[in-house]
Parts: structure tokens; sequence; C-alpha cells
């Protein structure tokens, strides 16, 4: 008798489920890590517009927040935290300093 038995299909189409289920976890990780780094990318773009007086070409998805310290060392420290509008999220903190 030739052929497969049915355990042996049985067993073949549960590795190949178990092999699809984790390469789609895989692929969907990668598409969220993928649309993070677009959206950390297009909020750098924003810092450096607002931070250089580039007011017109402004992302309007993006809000800034400045928090100023001031050092004992002579010099501010400018903390810009950079949110994504739509969902209130913070995308990056930017640190920046200037000599007073």
């Amino acid at each position: 008798m030739k052929g497969f038995t049915l355990l042996e299909v049985l067993i073949s189409i549960l590795i190949f489920a178990i092999s699809i289920t984790i390469l789609l976890e895989i692929e969907s990780n990668y598409i969220r890590w993928i649309n993070r780094n677009n959206l950390e990318l297009k909020a750098i773009q924003f810092f450096k517009k607002y931070n250089f007086g580039y007011a017109p070409y402004l992302d309007e998805n993006f809000t800034i927040k400045r928090e100023i310290i001031n050092r004992e060392e002579g010099f501010k420290e400018i903390k810009n935290k950079i949110i994504y509008r739509k969902t209130g999220e913070t995308v990056l903190v930017i640190t920046t300093y200037q000599k007073e």
C-alpha cells in the first residue's frame, strides 16, 4: 500500500500552519517597526523645520512641547518633546543645549 496515513497528513498540516503563523507574526512586527521609524523620521524633519523657523512648511500632524531647564554650569538644557497629534504619543525627545 502506497501513500500517507491520516496522521502523517495531519502532522504536516500542523507544522505548515505553525510555520505560517510564526512568519506572519514576524512580518507584522517588521511592518510596525517600519511605520514607527517612518513616524520618527517625519518627527525629526518637523523638528528641523521648527528649529530653523520654517513655519509655513511644518507638518500639522505634530506639535512640540519645550521644557527649559537652567543648569548651574551656565547653559540651558532644552528638552523638545515631539508629539503626534492623532494619538497624543510622544514620538521623540530631542535635547539641545544653549549657552547663556
